[in-house]
């Protein structure tokens, strides 16, 4: 238990912030936490400090140096990209990527204890991880019952990755793929210029569906894996899309799995093209953490 009257919690928002963020800034503000972000800059501050560099790719990087700008907080609220997943199998031999809160916090030195919260909702003990989350923070686990019922709701929505766009008219698309992080703003909008093409996303489907989908080549895949696989396997079924594009961190194990594994079941045009520094995309960045 914290003793401190107030809490400072640093939130990490460069990676899957969409599916697990808005929700906890609200839970968080309250029970009472003091919530603090950094922007780009800030983050970019601190690149070529050693422990941001044990980042296994740029996204990741990125998130160690929001960690070690925030190490003054008292803890880190971390997505868990793939929370109960214990195998390295594909891009999951990355540890960033089989387990993003144990790697910062294994590879990072200095900076805070890390609270893990599952990017999926549906996730196996998500109730019970947030009520001892919220319970540290509030001191006493009434309150953070009470918190948790009013805004039980959005805290179990993060499931999906927001609204969805309508499918685009026409019958000559092009697919984009990637690790569920790269398909996400701002992203996404700097990684290709699509012009007058008609671009196809894996946002328009569940990503449970889609996961579900990439279990059926290999049930050992880590849930992120198996979501980019199932986006590639349907889109690679699909008459409309013309060609497929995927965008990969040239710098990343777990992108260099998905490329082969994208390449043997394509059967269309396949264009890779490499991600964005994602430190240059999130320049000046800050998620509002007060009410």
């Amino acid at each position: 238990m914290l003793h401190s009257s107030v809490v400072r919690v640093g939130l990490i928002t460069t990676v899957l912030w969409s599916r697990y963020g808005p929700a906890w800034l609200k839970a968080l503000e309250a029970v009472g936490a003091t919530l603090e972000t950094v922007s780009g800059a800030e983050a970019s501050a601190w690149r070529n400090d050693p422990r941001v560099q044990r980042g296994s790719s740029s996204i990741f990087e990125l998130a160690a140096a929001e960690a070690v700008a925030l190490s003054h907080c008292d803890r880190l609220l971390v997505p868990s990209i793939n929370e109960g997943y214990d195998g390295t199998k594909g891009g999951a031999g990355d540890p960033f990527v089989a387990d993003l809160p144990a790697a910062l916090q294994h590879a990072v030195p200095g900076i805070p204890k890390v609270w893990r919260v599952a990017t999926n909702a549906a996730t196996p003990g998500f109730e019970a991880n947030a009520l001892a989350l919220l319970a540290e923070v509030a001191g006493q686990p009434a309150s953070a019952r009470r918190v948790w019922q009013t805004h039980k709701s959005e805290l179990l929505q993060t499931v999906g990755p927001g609204p969805r766009p309508a499918n685009p008219p026409g019958d000559a698309w092009v697919g984009v793929l990637g690790q569920p992080w790269w398909l996400e703003e701002p992203y996404l909008a700097a990684s290709y210029d699509f012009g007058g093409e008609r671009a196809l996303t894996p946002a328009v489907w569940p990503d449970s569906e889609l996961r579900s989908e990439g279990w059926t080549v290999d049930p050992d895949l880590a849930p992120s894996d198996a979501e980019a696989l199932g986006a590639a396997r349907r889109m690679a079924r699909m008459h409309r899309v013309k060609r497929l594009v995927l965008l990969v961190d040239p710098t990343s194990s777990s992108d260099a799995w998905l490329t082969r594994a994208v390449q043997r079941m394509a059967r269309k045009p396949l264009e890779i093209v490499e991600t964005p520094d994602p430190f240059t995309v999130v320049e000046g960045r800050r998620v509002e953490a007060a009410s």
